[in-house]
């Protein structure tokens, strides 16, 4: 089976290409073959267009990037006009997205040679362009307007070309097919050295860290960083040790310097014995070997360790997460283990390391001594000889029964056993259901001569649990399918053809759909960025709190009581937390006073007028959670009245949705509410750690519980999540920057900020105040959150700003909230409820006792930060209504000054009425004193002249 592979430009401008010139052929045979005269127009208008695009996608295919919306728009065309028994033809493509274009290409390739007869029989059964009468006009005026788009986007002249038209980066490519070989050198080289003259002989046992080996270190200038390095732990007497192992490739010659007599002391040391350098090995050094090409080990100067795993805790496998913490299998989570597994059976398949055994159970998790479970799989093997299977019919007993009375379909099994039980692990994985589950749960015996038969069975009863255009179904379905792993002669493919395959069918699938998911994850770093994710955790990022732990164990002074203070240590992550409840009293006030110090650890701030410890920077009131039945009911009813008037007014998607940055902690994305409105989220960045800009995990909660009132609020924008801080001070330069990049990248219209400092005498403050001053010049509206402190202080820092709109807390009747600061005189003092608000909490933060059943992952909290993003919900309905209803004003409401201007007239009921406790409380409803509440002429009428004035 010949695998073909894109060389130039991106994959999707590749097959357009090959798509184009095919279907120029097939339309061509067409014209010729007795059409009518309506008929020959339309296959000549087409032709034409064919060589256009061929011409357009030759000029720009360099610098077109995959997944485009010209190229996705035309293929997706190009694929309806292919009809589905093409799939049914062999070879099957090896692309996942595409399937019927990459299989019409392939088989023409084979039909143009053929007699006119079977040629003609191909095409008409094959290609469909005129499935209904007006489908050929319409194809038509397809591709005259996609020609003129990509002339538009793309001018001849490339100067004029957009910035995101310039070159990209190449796309992905094929992997490292080597690292095969090194693996299988890596194993024998540790064989061959555990034999040692100890008496009685060490038992060594090993682990190996399941890497994509995506990206791989090279300087020319140091062999050792052109090697493949293989994370490894290896056990003698029941202790296991961390190791790294370079093995050299393929021809890349290792030299040491072998000189005695040199003064220098020699880099490397031959091991002939494995058991003497685990036994010399330091406490928290990291074990350093080498491979060279001759497939000798040695010993190279011992590093420092980099994944201290806790040996009280046993190991976790995969099997129990499926079958006891499926929780902590998210989406995210399961999207990366299955590209992890992938490449474990395409660079392990056939090697010791990788026994026909394996399965869930093999794959292993360890605690950290940080009480965190990376995401880092390892498998665990005993160094001895391992005659791996080829084929499951080697698992057949001649002597267990009578030849004459073998099923021959018994003897028709998977060529590919590894890639048998890699389609059943994915089904586990998907469905957190383990394969014996599901059998039962389908009546379906099992029988491990027969596996490959039963995992066909499990799967054709539960894949309707798998959406089809999943390519978890893709990647199951290939699993199992025997003939793809066979040419047409019903052999096994060839080494190559079979990895190159393994990764087409099997690998990249899972890829493109973990990065269409999760964009801000690149393939490339994904071996790193999956260990900063915790599976004990819901798979929150643990990263930072590992860092934190150990520069606040460092840093904080010993208690009198020094077991008391190592038992609070193990409880520091709940404590990052904001979780102050899980510590004793006496520890407490030492976390807190040591946060102005974390803090700058983290984010490399350094802020130095802040009196940390009595500063709140996130406004919510945090005193009581309790809240009574009344003050929920009449929330629930305040929220009611607001969708009512959203749903009366907001009937269609605005063309041009309000783009509102959320500036706070972060998102829970695994959170069913967030989750279930993935799609609003645009964008995300991470202020507090820049190395992984797109981890914007929500350890605080606050981030989460806002984010969820603006899509709940309103459904129809687009929210772009700033991560600016984990729940303590952060740097005013830090949110100066959040604040620029809504506005010169995601381009916002609204920025929301439910957080204040207390004072503006803080280091940077001049560059918040100078990007606020920035966002105003802009005409980027910014709300911020009063401040909770009551009449004990004015208002905080930036809603204090005269550039930011500045929102007080009130309960559901608009009444004044106590934590609320006192109205300042002769001032606008916008208000809108802030009391018993009820929103999303990160469940792996929800406390059981305090959530009942029917409303486990929210929460009811108070405080400005809350009326914060309520108010920008407002403001966000009525951008949205003025750009539906008299857009020509839209650009006004955008404009700080006339934005207030209509919140006001929404505060004031009556020209009689009064203002409230001195607040300008702002609430929707179709109450008829309220303007909402009046007929749209009659609103339109009003908008038009506040936004003219």
């Amino acid at each position: 089976m010949a695998v073909a592979s894109d060389s130039s430009g991106s994959n999707d401008a590749s097959l357009l290409l090959n798509t184009a010139e095919t279907l120029h052929e097939i339309a061509k045979h067409l014209k010729s073959d007795g059409a009518s005269r309506e008929s020959k127009a339309f296959y000549t208008s087409f032709r034409a267009y064919c060589l256009l695009i061929q011409h357009h996608i030759n000029r720009v295919k360099s610098s077109i990037p995959d997944n485009h919306q010209l190229l996705v728009d035309i293929l997706n065309r190009f694929e309806a006009t292919v009809t589905s028994s093409i799939l049914d033809t062999r070879p099957v493509s090896p692309a996942n997205i595409y399937p019927r274009l990459r299989a019409l290409n392939q088989a023409w390739n084979k039909a143009r040679y053929e007699s006119n007869d079977n040629r003609k029989l191909f095409i008409h059964k094959s290609v469909d362009f005129t499935c209904d009468t007006d489908q050929p006009d319409r194809l038509i005026e397809f591709l005259e307007d996609w020609v003129d788009e990509i002339t538009e986007q793309y001018p001849d002249d490339p100067s004029q070309w957009a910035s995101d038209h310039l070159p990209q980066s190449k796309s992905r490519g094929q992997p490292s097919y080597a690292v095969w070989n090194a693996s299988q050198s890596l194993f024998r080289a540790l064989l061959e050295s555990k034999e040692c003259e100890c008496d009685p002989m060490h038992e060594v046992g090993v682990r190996l860290f399941l890497s994509t080996f995506r990206k791989l270190p090279s300087n020319e200038r140091d062999p050792a960083d052109s090697d493949y390095g293989f994370e490894i732990f290896l056990s003698i007497q029941k202790e296991w040790h961390e190791a790294n192992v370079n093995v050299a490739k393929t021809g890349a010659a290792i030299r040491f310097n072998k000189d005695v007599t040199s003064k220098k002391k020699l880099p490397a040391m031959k091991v002939k014995h494995l058991c003497e350098p685990i036994k010399k090995r330091k406490p928290f050094d990291r074990i350093k070997l080498r491979v060279d090409d001759d497939g000798r080990l040695w010993k190279l100067r011992s590093e420092k360790c980099c994944f201290a795993i806790d040996e009280s805790k046993p190991p976790v496998s995969l099997q129990q997460f499926i079958q006891d913490q499926y929780r902590s299998l998210t989406d995210k989570t399961k999207r990366i283990l299955a590209v992890m597994l992938g490449y474990t059976v395409l660079y392990l398949h056939e090697t010791p390391w990788l026994p026909s055994t394996w399965g869930p159970s093999s794959i292993l998790f360890f605690h950290t001594t940080s009480s965190s479970i990376p995401l880092k799989p390892f498998i665990q093997t005993k160094l001895a000889l391992d005659h791996t299977k080829t084929s499951e019919t080697e698992d057949i007993d001649p002597d267990d029964f009578d030849p004459d009375d073998l099923d021959p379909d018994d003897i028709m099994m998977h060529q590919c056993p590894h890639l048998v039980t890699l389609g059943i692990v994915l089904m586990e994985l998907y469905l957190a259901t383990t394969f014996e589950e599901l059998a039962e749960k389908y009546n379906i015996p099992l029988n491990d001569r027969t596996r490959s038969i039963d995992a066909e069975l499990v799967f054709s009863k539960c894949k309707s649990e798998i959406p089809e255009n999943s390519q978890f179904h893709y990647a199951v379905e290939k699993c199992l399918d025997p003939k793809v792993w066979e040419d047409e002669n019903g052999t096994r493919l060839d080494d190559q053809t079979l990895k190159i395959t393994m990764y087409q069918e099997v690998i990249r699938p899972l890829e493109d759909e973990l990065n269409h998911a999760f964009s801000y994850i690149p393939i490339e770093d994904l071996d790193s960025i999956a260990q900063t994710l915790d599976l004990g955790s819901w798979g929150q990022i643990t990263q930072i709190q590992q860092q934190v732990s150990a520069q606040t164990v460092a840093a904080t002074p010993k208690l009198p009581n020094e077991s008391m203070y190592n038992k609070q240590l193990q409880q520091l992550p709940q404590l990052l937390q904001g979780q102050w409840h899980l510590a004793s009293p006496l520890v407490v006030p030492i976390f807190q006073q040591s946060f102005s110090n974390l803090t700058s650890l983290v984010h490399e701030d350094k802020i130095s007028q802040l009196d940390y410890k009595g500063m709140r920077f996130f406004d919510d009131e945090t005193v009581s959670e309790e809240h009574s039945a009344e003050a929920r009911i009449n929330y629930s009813n305040w929220r009611q009245r607001f969708k009512e008037v959203y749903e009366k007014y907001i009937v269609d998607p605005p063309k041009t949705p309000v783009k509102i940055a959320i500036l706070d902690t972060g998102i829970d994305q695994t959170h069913p509410d967030i989750d279930a409105c993935i799609d609003q989220i645009r964008g995300q960045y991470n202020w507090t750690n820049e190395k992984f800009p797109k981890h914007v995990e929500d350890h605080n909660g606050h981030g989460t519980f806002t984010a969820g009132l603006l899509l709940e609020y309103v459904p129809d924008a687009e929210l772009y999540i700033a991560k600016i801080s984990d729940g303590n001070p952060c740097s005013p330069g830090n949110i100066a920057k959040a604040i620029d990049y809504a506005i010169d990248e995601w381009k916002v219209d609204i920025i929301s900020m439910s957080f204040g400092f207390p004072t503006r005498e803080i280091e940077d403050y001049d560059k918040l105040e100078a990007a606020i001053h920035k966002a105003y010049s802009k005409h980027t509206l910014l709300f911020a959150a009063a401040s909770n402190s009551g009449a004990n202080l004015d208002r905080a820092y930036p809603a204090r700003d005269e550039n930011v709109i500045c929102i007080h807390s009130t309960d559901a009747n608009g009444n004044r909230s106590p934590f609320s600061p006192t109205a300042l005189a002769d001032a606008l003092n916008l208000a809108t409820v802030g009391e018993a608000v009820e929103s999303s909490w990160p469940l792996r933060l929800c406390e059981p006792s305090t959530n009942k059943k029917d409303s486990i992952g929210t929460k009811h909290k108070s405080g400005t930060s809350f009326a914060t993003p309520i108010a920008v919900s407002i403001a966000a309905f009525l951008l949205q209504y003025v750009r539906l209803n008299i857009p020509d004003y839209a650009h006004m409401l955008k404009r700080q000054s006339r934005m207030k201007t209509v919140l006001k007239k929404i505060s004031e009921k009556t020209q009689e009425s009064r203002s409230r406790d001195d607040y300008h409380y702002v609430a929707l409803s179709r109450y008829s004193d309220n303007l909402f509440g009046k007929e749209r002429e009659f609103i339109n009428y009003t908008l038009r002249d506040l936004l003219s004035q």
